[in-house]
């Protein structure tokens, strides 16, 4: 099972704020193909979101907190959206997910 990392990171790449891990699967193993940007995450590789992506990616995470039945995996979700949350806040930040 791959695991990811979620930061925000500002224009320097500097980290803002706490990380997130969490296992792949939370986003990535959910067998539904109505992820619009989550979709795009590689498990393996970098992938950043910037500003005007965030928005999408909330919608997505709105979607999984619906589909996902373990409580802990609506905490991670939740925690993700705090990070956008962060992302939408501060000029010049993006979202990244660090994968394996």
């Amino acid at each position: 099972m791959s695991l990811l990392r979620a930061i925000v990171v500002d224009e320097n790449g500097s980290q803002v704020g706490e990380a997130t891990d969490l296992p792949g699967k939370v986003i990535l193993d959910n067998g539904d193909r109505r992820l619009f940007m989550l979709q795009f995450v590689d498990p393996y590789g970098d992938t950043i979101f910037n500003q005007l992506q965030i928005p999408a990616v909330l919608n997505d995470l709105e979607f999984l907190k619906r589909c996902v039945g373990a409580p802990e995996w609506k905490q991670i979700i939740e925690r993700l959206e705090a990070l956008c949350g962060l992302c939408l806040e501060k000029p010049h930040s993006y979202l990244k997910f660090i994968g394996d």
